[in-house]
């Protein structure tokens, strides 16, 4: 999920984690991203990374998430 620390970004990140709890969402914001970041985890996010972003990068992040002694990956 593209992530902006607007209302719009907020507001269907904690929907989509108000329904599926269990759902790991990786988001990634370029604007604000310790702000956004913060916010992000707040509202139930799994992951958080700044842009621009790596396929590698990516690939781990998505990996992380997955496994299941799952730890989040700083921005």
């Amino acid at each position: 999920m593209d992530f902006d620390d607007g209302c719009r970004g907020m507001t269907l990140l904690s929907a989509v984690h108000t329904c599926y709890e269990q759902l790991p969402v990786v988001v990634t914001t370029s604007e604000n991203a310790e702000r956004a970041c913060f916010l992000a985890y707040a509202n139930g996010a799994r992951t958080c990374l700044k842009k621009p972003l790596s396929a590698a990068g990516f690939a781990k992040a998505i990996a992380n998430v997955t496994a299941p002694d799952h730890q989040p990956v700083a921005a």
